[in-house]
């Protein structure tokens, strides 16, 4: 997949995995935001034959990890789930025994 900012190259972005861009200039970083909320026609998502994909369909913006969200509270079921898919049952009953 690519990741466009009209104005500059487009750059690979790995499908289903986890992307953080970082920026220093601010306009950028707005117009990254604005871009990625689809509401702004400035950056733009592609597939790696450039066919233009949604941005509000086809990547999920969670936002500023610093500023506005809790990843706890997005990524807790899913950990949770992994967890007991891998653990066993001695080791879940360990580890509830160790919280309480």
């Amino acid at each position: 997949m690519k990741l466009t900012y009209y104005g500059y190259r487009p750059f690979d972005i790995a499908s289903g995995k986890l992307t953080v861009l970082a920026t220093a200039a601010p306009k950028i970083y707005r117009d990254l935001v604005m871009g990625l909320r689809d509401d702004t026609e400035s950056v733009r998502l592609a597939t790696d034959d450039f066919d233009l994909l949604n941005n509000r369909r086809d990547a999920h913006w969670y936002g500023d990890p610093l500023l506005e969200i809790d990843l706890n509270g997005l990524f807790q079921r899913k950990l949770q789930a992994q967890l007991l898919k891998t653990l066993s049952n001695q080791q879940v009953v360990q580890l509830t025994d160790d919280w309480q």
